[in-house]
């Protein structure tokens, strides 16, 4: 559903963005609160992201893992002349 004054959600989301970056170069006070400390921060997104990383591999590795039984039951599935269509 569009949003009003925009004509799809994307576009509308692209603009708050745009609005939302200019604001934060507009300001003059540091973006941070005070009292964090940047690398800390910086390693725990690198860690995170690795561990995204290492999920999203793992799921790769899964799905090719199933990929033959997935392709048996589909042919399967093509041989059953009672089958219901998808």
């Amino acid at each position: 559903m569009p949003v009003p004054g925009y004509p799809t959600r994307l576009a509308a989301s692209a603009v708050a963005r745009a609005n939302l970056a200019l604001t934060a170069s507009a300001t003059s006070r540091p973006l941070m609160p005070i009292g964090v400390d940047i690398d800390v921060l910086a390693s725990a997104v690198v860690d995170e992201m690795e561990r995204r990383q290492a999920a999203r591999e793992e799921i790769e590795r899964l799905a090719a893992e199933l990929a033959p039984a997935r392709a048996e039951i589909a042919a399967g599935m093509a041989r059953c002349p009672g089958r219901l269509s998808p």
